[in-house]
């Protein structure tokens, strides 16, 4: 465990107010400030700095080989982790940042994220702000005392990820069998690997992605900006291939819902990752106009906020919102406190439903993902359908996709709703529909797609 006396000059101290020094100036707004310092005591009075570290080295590897990491589960709720470059989701209260001259400004209150803030220009220097921010507490990663071990998952690409273990076999190996320590785990994810080969192709970097561009948005709702109806495509939503986005049910969703905004894609990501959340639950609530999609419950973290703008108190609204995470509905005691709270009776009677909530933190990362894939998938189509091919698309049938629309609809009614081989064949058909092709390269090139752009063929490898 880290002696007290030598947490002021920790290395991870160091690095997060490097960090947060080059993000928000020399003059960091005091909640930023106080965020980080109350997180890094809890960290470094329980010992609990090494995984962070750990994790940030391999984050940072990934980086300078031209791979991003994603997190997993709810180590996104963490400033540190986040200043530390772990994670791609900033926790604090949505804002609007410049990156030129550092100024800083609070958004109004009711608004679920900084990515949803309207563009506008820097007070100051007049350079365009930037908006950010999630409105994610950190409890119910670490506890409400910081007494839970901060257990942190990271998704790498595939290809990244042997090379990695060794430096977790150097972490776990340095542990011995002290098991009370905090663990760090990788998981391949192979849309990592899509985003590095269209960030070759395109020359776009995945984190210059804007995330509230009105077309791309539209694409979780609708299919006209691919210049498709939903008949030729057999979809509502233009989400095939997007991660997380792309099945059926979660079509299903969006189609419902038609969301507009990213704080909206967050609760639909929420609501369809968890258990007992949606169906039953806030979909029949929604349909009778009982609740809004934004009043559902779509995470853990938003429950426990929920309830203290009941006026719960902070450590009873973390213990609330765990028991129901959990799927243990609420006792008779809290029942008793929401009440006196006026919470509606709909609310407590949701959150009886429910038998597993998913991390707000997780949800953001999995739509910043999901919305990185949209943009790439609305501008550079065959940049888009080249990289999903070549990563996700081994088992596709390429001789019957080059016969065209009819010979792809045919198979589809051939295949079940759920059928994992559907996936490739819903975004050749979609393909197809928006005027593009694909061919058979028969020059020679064995394993990689070839681009034709100004005729709109996309050339099959000859494996």
């Amino acid at each position: 465990m880290t002696n007290p006396l030598e947490s002021e000059n920790h290395p991870i101290r160091s690095l997060c107010n490097a960090a947060i020094r080059t993000l928000y100036g020399d003059t960091a707004p005091e909640l930023a400030v106080s965020r980080v310092e109350e997180e890094l005591g809890h960290i470094l009075r329980k010992g609990f700095a090494e995984p962070y570290l750990a994790a940030a080295r391999i984050a940072d590897r990934a980086k300078s080989a031209g791979y991003l990491t994603a997190p997993r589960g709810s180590v996104g709720s963490s400033f540190v982790a986040y200043l530390l470059g772990i994670t791609d989701s900033n926790p604090l209260p949505p804002h609007y940042l410049c990156r030129k001259c550092r100024h800083f400004e609070w958004a109004a209150n009711g608004t679920g994220s900084g990515f949803d803030l309207p563009n506008k220009q820097c007070a100051e220097c007049g350079s365009e702000w930037v908006g950010d921010g999630h409105r994610i507490p950190y409890e119910m990663f670490l506890g409400i005392d910081g007494n839970t071990p901060p257990n942190i998952d990271i998704y790498v690409p595939k290809e990244f990820e042997e090379e990695e273990q060794k430096e977790l076999r150097l972490y776990t190996d340095n542990l011995g069998s002290d098991s009370s320590q905090p663990l760090v785990d990788l998981f391949a994810h192979e849309e990592l690997s899509i985003m590095k080969r269209l960030h070759a192709l395109t020359g776009v970097h995945p984190r210059d992605i804007p995330m509230n561009d009105p077309e791309v948005l539209s694409l979780f709702r609708s299919t006209g900006a691919l210049g498709v109806t939903s008949g030729q495509i057999k979809s509502g939503v233009a989400t095939y291939g997007v991660p997380e986005m792309g099945i059926q049910w979660v079509r299903e969703m969006l189609g419902i819902m038609q969301p507009s905004t990213f704080t909206e894609l967050v609760q639909i990501s929420g609501l369809s990752h968890g258990n007992g959340t949606w169906e039953g639950n806030a979909k029949e609530r929604m349909q009778a106009g009982r609740s809004s999609l934004t009043e559902s419950i779509g995470s853990r973290d938003q429950l426990m906020l929920d309830l203290m703008e009941y006026g719960i108190e902070q450590d009873k609204a973390y213990a609330i919102a765990n028991d129901v995470r959990k799927g243990k509905g609420i006792s008779d005691s809290f029942r008793e406190v929401m009440l006196k709270s006026k919470v509606p009776d709909w609310y407590m009677e949701s959150c009886q439903k429910i038998q597993y909530l998913f991390p707000k933190s997780f949800a953001v990362s999995y739509v910043i993902m999901a919305v990185r894939s949209a943009f790439y998938k609305l501008y550079y189509p065959l940049e888009f359908y080249a990289s999903y091919f070549s990563v996700r698309g081994r088992d596709l049938d390429m001789e019957l996709c080059t016969q065209g629309r009819e010979a792809i609809l045919k198979s589809l009614e051939e295949k079940k709703e759920d059928a994992m081989d559907r996936f490739p064949l819903e975004l050749a058909l979609e393909m197809t529909a928006r005027g593009l092709r694909l061919k058979k390269n028969i020059r020679g090139s064995d394993s990689e797609y070839v681009i034709e752009s100004d005729r709109g063929i996309l050339e099959i490898p000859l494996k």
